[in-house]
């Protein structure tokens, strides 16, 4: 898998925050598992606005998944719209 060049010079740049499983948790006060169950969710049934499969990290470092902040609010926002079309 190869690492997109402009993510790469972002976080060379520290111009991109990365957020591992247990900050993503902590900010949306849920546990490890729920987190665990979201990342390994298979596509939703259409119509089943309960979960929406979390998208893969957009990097992998020292051993573990991490997401860009942008990642994350792409994912907030499209719970909170899927939740309001439902």
């Amino acid at each position: 898998m190869s690492v997109d060049e402009e993510l790469l010079n972002k976080i060379a740049l520290g111009e991109v925050e990365l957020l591992d499983g247990n900050e993503i948790c902590t900010r949306l006060k849920i546990s490890r598992s729920t987190f665990d169950r979201w990342c390994r969710a298979d596509p939703p049934i259409e119509g089943d606005t309960r979960t929406i499969p979390f998208p893969p990290p957009d990097i992998r470092m020292g051993g573990g998944p991490r997401w860009s902040v942008e990642t994350f609010k792409a994912w907030i926002r499209k719970c909170m719209t899927d939740t309001q079309m439902a």
